[in-house]
């Protein structure tokens, strides 16, 4: 089966709402987060991975707050809602940036939205 590349504007809305997602997830553990998808140039549902630009807040170090943990957590969650993608990290061509979400801080999230996204995709020790 053939894959086929999600448009751009998707996968731009999809980095968003898995960026907002872990940054409810983590409170104000997390001062902001911007999700980089990451794919090889030769285009196509085929990636390399998603980079966490994370901010963490005070006390919060890489060892309490893994930015390896954010990644498998938005890929898991990518792949679910664009089942034509799929990620290689054994590849040794080059990368390039196919999308970034935007900057989503802590502050910016209501309870309400919180609520949504926990409902959609659960919380990451859940859907681990």
């Amino acid at each position: 089966m053939e894959r086929t590349e999600p448009n751009l504007v998707e996968i731009k809305h999809i980095l968003n709402e898995i960026a907002e997602w872990l940054v409810a997830s983590h409170g104000t553990r997390i001062t902001q987060l911007v999700l980089t998808l990451e794919g090889f140039y030769t285009g196509g549902p085929l990636y390399w991975g998603i980079v966490p630009s994370i901010g963490r807040a005070v006390g919060e170090t890489r060892a309490t707050l893994s930015s390896r943990d954010l990644q498998a957590w938005a890929e898991q969650v990518f792949v679910r809602l664009l089942p034509a993608a799929a990620f290689d990290k054994t590849s040794n061509r080059d990368v390039r940036d196919v999308a970034r979400s935007l900057i989503v801080r802590s502050s910016d999230l209501s309870a309400h939205r919180r609520l949504e996204l926990f409902g959609r995709f659960g919380r990451p020790s859940v859907t681990g």
